[in-house]
């Protein structure tokens, strides 16, 4: 598996789409590419006291407390071995866990198909009952993304089809985070 191949244009369509963004490409043959971004909003800063240094940069996982259910052993240990190298502390289940000590998280990340008529719509329903806050969540599935969103019915909720590709994963997560935080 070889990473940094190609343009990655499917993730930048799905990222301006979370985000209400629109992307234009315009292309000429010896000239190069151009890239125009439109919907972005213009911040206006309030005069204030000096910028204070954030808690943790604002392109970190570092930290984050992430919640992983996947039924793929095999997924679930190069998963969270892939979100533990990025500094999240990480909360590996094979099922959704019943434990509300053991749901307690930042994020959550969940198989679509959990096994035994088990979904991860239901799972992040759990997830968020025992937390008592709308847990941002992440749904990775090897099912068709028109019938997983169809179910979700939260357009928020990033849908990633497997194999999921570690840029691609990094993005959202990091997408997710910064959207928790300016909230």
């Amino acid at each position: 598996d070889v990473e940094g191949v190609g343009l990655g244009l499917p993730i930048v369509r799905r990222l301006a789409h979370l985000m209400g963004l629109e992307v234009t490409l315009s292309s000429k043959v010896g000239s190069g590419t151009g890239v125009v971004i439109s919907g972005l909003r213009i911040q206006v800063e309030k005069a204030g006291p000096a910028i204070q240094p954030a808690a943790k940069p604002a392109a970190s996982a570092e930290g984050l407390r992430v919640l992983l259910v996947e039924d793929d052993e095999a997924v679930l240990l190069a998963t969270a071995s892939l979100l533990e190298r990025w500094g999240c502390l990480v909360q590996a289940e094979l099922a959704i866990p019943t434990n509300p000590d053991s749901a307690q998280c930042d994020l959550l990340i969940t198989d679509f198909d959990l096994g035994n008529k088990t979904t991860g719509t239901d799972c992040i329903a759990m997830v968020r009952e025992m937390n008592g806050w709308k847990v941002p969540a992440v749904i990775m599935s090897g099912h068709g993304d028109a019938r997983i969103r169809e179910e979700v019915g939260d357009p928020k909720i990033p849908v990633l089809s497997k194999p999921v590709r570690p840029a691609e994963l990094r993005s959202v997560l990091l997408l997710t985070t910064l959207q928790t935080d300016s909230q």
